[in-house]
């Protein structure tokens, strides 16, 4: 693994998922997580951030994904899983929204593709 390769795949794989966050959560379905508190940008890109290390380790260290179709594909299993995951563990302790459990699935499986795409592509170029 390149040093160089692996800090640039996850410096643009946090700002696409950033941007991404921002489009479905903040823009397009803000009523999924409404909030009455102030947001702390900073933690939503260390958030961002954590999840970039992870998926470009991931497709470094235990994947050939050098493609935009191959990148996509995974992101969109491996994410459509985490979101699941995520949204089951979170609606076992609040009131049950169908609507927003389906689409809250769908974004973070659209999302994760799109950036491990984005990681894909940049790792095709920098390795």
């Amino acid at each position: 693994m390149k040093a160089k390769s692996f800090i640039i795949s996850i410096l643009i794989a946090t700002i696409t998922y950033y941007l991404l966050s921002g489009l479905f959560y903040g823009l397009l379905f803000p009523d999924i997580y409404p909030t009455e508190e102030q947001i702390s940008p900073s933690f939503i890109l260390f958030g961002c951030l954590c999840y970039a290390i992870f998926y470009t380790y991931l497709l470094i260290k235990l994947t050939k994904v050098r493609s935009l179709k191959s990148g996509f594909t995974i992101g969109l299993i491996l994410g459509f899983i985490n979101a699941a995951c995520m949204n089951f563990f979170m609606y076992s302790s609040s009131p049950f929204n169908v609507y927003f459990f389906v689409t809250d699935i769908l974004i973070g499986a659209i999302s994760t593709a799109i950036m491990t795409a984005v990681i894909a592509i940049t790792l095709s170029k920098t390795e």
